[in-house]
């Protein structure tokens, strides 16, 4: 980094080659002609300049006509500038650079929103950096760029966490989360889970940021990134630090000072060694807490990076407060006001203000007291109209008169204030009560119904049940009917036949064994019939055919009768006749069936289909 004097900031730069006509390179290229004037030197193709002067630079840079060169410069001048905290120079430059934007040239003019909402951020001037961030969005929505549009949102969710808008911040927090995880950027998607721990911590949802500080701790452990590994050891020492889990905070806090030592960072120690004394602070270790705050100033000194000065000052008051170091602690505090009013911290500012308010109390000093509490009264507020100087005018006046008022009027308001409270107490009470009594009636109410509801299910499930076991026994005597007429017909047909071939008288031969032949094919099952009877087999045992055949696929239509027959528990004598055949031809039936079915020759042909489902 160069050295910083005054305004002055040289910054050099090294223009590729490829932007510029090949020349010599002891040679000016024709298209810098203009920049061998000062405070521009040539260098070799590039040059180093001087840029206290905004106004100067622009002159120089307007000669140029290739506007990616000038594109160039301002992006390295400006990103230093701001890398060293020189945020009102920025603005000056990238006011000028504004105006060499040409119409159209959105990735320009996206780049140029995104920086001066950045500077106007770090100034706290928050008004004009959502102005600005606001028309960066818009810019690169126009171009396309995912990668700026998510930087942009990065910025603007700290920006609403700095103005304490944490629902705002974790909303644009996480519009640049989904960017991140489509272009699969995993440095950057865990930065971002690194400000939304800060908003779940803001809102004291400790799990959650513990949560999104250890996944990022995990990665950037992985991927050996010490600096964002600091950071993360930080941020979860002070979600333990807030949630009084005081070993945990101590063991992240030395941690984040152990890396940034071996990394020697003058700029990143100052965070992890405030984080370490916090810690001490809220275990009342005061006396180990003050040594790294003195070590913390001396780095921020060094550094010249004043935006941490007056909370670190305002850490060393209140130790020094601690210790019993009073005058010390005052003359400490009153240093962090002088630094915070110059650089516009305000939120370092209304601290102080209220520790030495604190203070002055302490030492009965009133009127200081006074003075500091409208001093914060002032500065909490965001605008210092007349009817606000009025009111601390009129609370200085009531001030001095109320040092002068009996004790009996302050406990009379003791007690006005007391009353108030029980009043809202009592209110509230009554409220709760209310409350729960509406709820016990919806409760009571709804279970009512409920169980009406229930019971009246309960008797439509029970009729349902009974109307289907009446219609099963009335199909079960349906079939047992059926079934029993096929075997009296059968019989009654077989007698018949019996009789015919006695020696009933005949007029022919030839008759005689045309009526024999018309009872041997009324004897047994017709197709009708066998159709009719599936019928009521499927209504008595639904799905059992068809189970049965893709079951034992290889089964005859004979033998899945036979199958039939014997789950009615039908004997071979009456299937030999409602079938028509002998039975021998039974038994030859039933082998071939048993075989089919895969059983032993112990085993019962019976009791297997007896008991198939």
């Amino acid at each position: 980094m160069f050295p910083v004097s005054g305004r002055s900031l040289i910054l050099s730069f090294a223009i590729l080659l490829g932007l510029f006509s090949c020349k010599p390179n002891t040679q000016p290229d024709p298209v810098l002609k203009g920049l061998e004037e000062r405070p521009f030197t040539i260098v070799n193709q590039g040059f180093s300049l001087d840029t206290p002067d905004a106004e100067e630079t622009y002159r120089i840079l307007s000669t140029i006509d290739n506007q990616k060169v000038i594109d160039t410069i301002y992006y390295e001048l400006v990103n230093r500038l701001l890398d060293d905290g020189d945020y009102d120079l920025a603005l000056e430059h990238l006011r000028k650079f504004a105006s060499s934007i040409k119409p159209g040239n959105y990735k320009s003019s996206a780049w140029y929103h995104l920086e001066a909402g950045e500077s106007y951020f770090y100034k706290t001037v928050y008004d004009s950096a959502s102005t600005e961030l606001l028309a960066a969005v818009e810019d690169y929505k126009k171009i396309r760029d995912s990668v700026g549009l998510a930087a942009t949102y990065k910025v603007i969710g700290s920006m609403y966490a700095y103005k304490g808008d944490y629902a705002k911040s974790a909303e644009f927090r996480y519009l640049a989360l989904h960017i991140y995880e489509k272009i699969a950027d995993s440095l950057k998607l865990n930065e971002v889970k690194m400000g939304l721990g800060d908003n779940y911590l803001e809102q004291n949802d400790y799990p959650k940021a513990i949560s999104l500080f250890s996944s990022a701790l995990e990665y950037f452990e992985n991927k050996k990134d010490s600096t964002n590994l600091s950071a993360a050891h930080t941020s979860l020492a002070a979600v333990y630090q807030h949630s009084n889990d005081v070993p945990n905070a101590l063991e992240h806090a030395k941690r984040a000072v152990e890396i940034q030592r071996e990394l020697n960072d003058e700029f990143g120690l100052p965070s992890a060694l405030n984080s370490l004394a916090i810690t001490y602070m809220r275990n009342k270790e005061f006396n180990l807490a003050y040594p790294l705050l003195q070590e913390t100033y001396y780095y921020i000194e060094e550094t010249n990076d004043l935006r941490q000065l007056p909370s670190i000052l305002h850490n060393i008051g209140i130790c020094q407060m601690e210790i019993g170091r009073i005058d010390s602690a005052e003359m400490t505090l009153k240093k962090a006001v002088e630094i915070a009013n110059s650089s516009g911290q305000r939120y370092g500012l209304l601290s102080t203000y209220k520790t030495l308010y604190g203070i002055a109390e302490r030492k009965k000093d009133y009127a200081a007291a006074l003075a500091y509490l409208s001093n914060y009264t002032s500065l909490n507020d965001s605008m210092y109209s007349h009817e606000k100087s009025q009111i601390i005018n009129e609370l200085n006046v009531r001030y001095e008169s109320e040092l002068k008022e009996s004790k009996i009027k302050e406990l009379g308001q003791l007690k006005e204030i007391e009353s108030s409270r029980k009043n809202w107490l009592i209110f509230a009470i009554v409220l709760l009560f209310m409350i729960a009594a509406m709820l016990l009636f919806f409760t009571v109410s709804r279970h009512r119904k409920n169980r009406q509801l229930l019971k009246a299910e309960n008797q439509i499930q029970e009729q349902e049940l009974n109307s289907m076991k009446r219609e099963l026994e009335i199909n079960r005597i349906r079939l047992q009917d059926f079934t029993q007429n096929l075997i009296s017909k059968s019989a009654l047909i077989e007698d018949l036949e019996a009789r015919l071939r006695a020696g009933a008288s005949l007029p022919s031969d030839e008759q005689f064994h045309s009526y024999v032949e018309e009872f041997s094919k009324m004897k047994f099952m017709t197709e009708t019939d066998w159709n009719q009877f599936r019928l009521y087999f499927d209504s008595v045992y639904p799905g059992m055919i068809a189970r049965v055949t893709k079951s034992f696929n290889q089964i005859t239509s004979a033998e899945l009768r036979l199958f039939l027959l014997i789950k009615l528990a039908i004997g071979n004598k009456e299937v030999s006749t409602m079938l028509a055949i002998s039975p021998d031809s039974v038994k030859k039936t039933r082998y071939r069936l048993k075989k089919k079915l895969n059983l032993s020759e112990e085993a019962s042909l019976d009791d297997f289909v007896l008991s198939f489902h």
